[in-house]
């Protein structure tokens, strides 16, 4: 009797790997497309948030040149009656968390 002789093809081995690599490579390239979208997210709140400090900051040193040149102290019974006056969120959020 005869023994049959098995030739193996060498890449047969790999028939099961290779799906496996493209699903890794696709879900490495989502992983890298999630972290450029976070980044984004981020630089876009940053630079909102630092418009915003800039706007406080310019509003805070109007006040204080304005006291400056009036030669006046600081009065927080006349910077809330202005808050009221004029409608200001800020005044908005305190009423509204000081219970």
């Amino acid at each position: 009797m005869q023994v049959p002789i098995i030739r193996r093809n060498p890449r047969a081995a790999f028939a099961l790997i290779d799906p496996l690599i493209g699903i890794l490579a696709v879900a490495t390239v989502m992983v890298g497309v999630l972290n450029f979208w976070r980044l984004a997210e981020y630089k876009c709140d940053k630079a909102r948030i630092d418009a915003r400090v800039t706007q406080i900051l310019r509003r805070w040193l109007k006040i204080i040149h304005k006291m400056w040149m009036d030669r006046t102290p600081y009065n927080a019974e006349l910077h809330h009656l202005n808050q009221v006056k004029h409608g200001s969120w800020v005044f908005q959020i305190k009423t509204v968390n000081c219970k």
